[in-house]
């Protein structure tokens, strides 16, 4: 990231850094009242529209596949 390429970054924290994150990341303050629930161990992804960093977007409805282990069903 020293470079000024592009990096992917990991941010682990508890939900309402999270959230607050969230919110900035999208250019509102902290105080919007944005409700937003992130449920414990889930994933979001922040991103750009269209790649256009004029465009920071949240991406919702994400999940992973679920790999049961064997002898579960």
């Amino acid at each position: 990231m020293n470079r000024g390429e592009p990096a992917d970054v990991l941010l682990v924290a508890y939900g309402l850094i999270l959230r607050c994150f969230v919110k900035r990341w999208l250019g509102f303050s902290i105080d919007f009242p944005l409700q937003m629930i992130l449920a414990p161990g889930a994933i979001a992804v922040l991103s750009y529209k269209n790649n256009n960093i004029e465009e920071p977007a949240f991406h919702v409805g994400i999940s992973l596949p679920f790999v049961a282990e064997s002898g579960e069903s």
